[in-house]
């Protein structure tokens, strides 16, 4: 192709990073629930994307497989767990501090 020439293939938009992850935690709280109730090999695609109410291809936008999200669930529920802890601590109202008075 010349430097002059443009292509004239369909360019994909871009999606914005916040709307990824809002459907990666979908997938995730889906398959929370979907371990819950079935047994770790009963998982599949398409049960997860039947309760994420997604369509398939775009759970492959996000994940190569459902093998991995199991895992990926427990790292975000540990990372919340330790930002919790965290504002805990901050807070001055961590295990074995006494309890503040109300107003």
């Amino acid at each position: 192709m010349a430097a002059s020439e443009v292509s004239t293939a369909p360019r994909r938009p871009l999606i914005p990073r916040a709307f990824v992850e809002m459907r990666r935690r979908r997938y995730v709280d889906a398959v929370a629930e979907l371990l819950h109730e079935f047994s770790r090999h009963e998982l599949s695609v398409t049960s997860i994307v039947r309760l994420a109410g997604t369509a398939r291809s775009s759970f492959y936008e996000v994940f190569d497989s459902a093998q991995r999200l199991p895992f990926l669930g427990v790292g975000l529920a540990l990372e919340q767990a330790m930002r919790h802890r965290g504002a805990v601590r901050r807070s001055g109202r961590g295990a074995g501090s006494p309890a503040r008075p109300g107003p």
